[in-house]
């Protein structure tokens, strides 16, 4: 309960937290301004909406945004300071990742398996592409199996002398890689996919992910193996 004046008050320069956590940030915010006086919250759509082009575009907001409504918003939230945050644990929707961006916060998505050296794949900087989870670090190898589980394969300097010739190993979750820039897409844990009617693959926690972003759904459950 504590948790958002306990970062202001810390001020951290590096934040790795699960995607449900920044989720939560977002919506605080957005309840905050759906409460506030119209021009508050025409500034805050104007500056939203400015910095997400600007970021599109590969540029910084323009210093009049971001010094009325930007940068005190993140010494609100406690981020001023951050240099580098890093979603883990779970898929961040891509309204969220633009969001906080836009924002001017450092955001990018990570995955890992604690069994595997914990960190796999991650975004670099320059290379964030809301919806995936970013490259292979060096000395990892990631493939799709045919059920369309991930597979990776660590090398002797990431795994210690001795593990590389274990060789692939499952990580229990499923993906595929993007078209477009190759990065990995983490779409389920391979155990809750499923099957539409007509045969199409169906990963519930990619549409509860995108679900959850918005401000006013808390949690989401999607059902739809076997279904139309």
């Amino acid at each position: 309960e504590t948790a958002p004046s306990d970062m202001r008050e810390l001020g951290p320069s590096y934040m790795l937290a699960r995607p449900q956590d920044f989720d939560a940030i977002r919506a605080r915010v957005d309840r905050r301004i759906a409460d506030a006086g119209r021009l508050q919250r025409w500034l805050y759509s104007r500056a939203m909406a400015a910095a997400g082009r600007a970021l599109a575009a590969g540029r910084r907001p323009s210093l009049f945004w971001s010094l009325l409504i930007l940068s005190p918003l993140r010494d609100a939230l406690g981020l001023s300071r951050l240099r580098h945050a890093y979603a883990a644990g779970g898929a961040l929707a891509p309204e969220t990742l633009l969001w906080f961006r836009a924002l001017g916060v450092n955001l990018k998505q990570a995955y890992g398996q604690t069994e595997a050296a914990l960190f796999l794949a991650l975004h670099r900087d320059g290379a964030v592409r809301p919806g995936t989870a970013g490259e292979a670090l060096p000395g990892v190898e990631l493939r799709i199996a045919g059920d369309g589980a991930v597979e990776y394969r660590l090398s002797e300097t990431v795994s210690g002398a001795g593990r590389s010739g274990e060789g692939w190993r499952r990580s229990g979750d499923a993906g595929r890689f993007d078209a477009g820039s190759g990065q990995l897409v983490i779409l389920d844990r391979a155990a809750d996919l499923g099957r539409l009617a007509d045969g199409g693959l169906f990963a519930p926690g990619a549409v509860e992910t995108r679900l959850k972003a918005q401000p006013h759904i808390l949690y989401a459950v999607v059902l739809g193996d076997g279904r139309p």
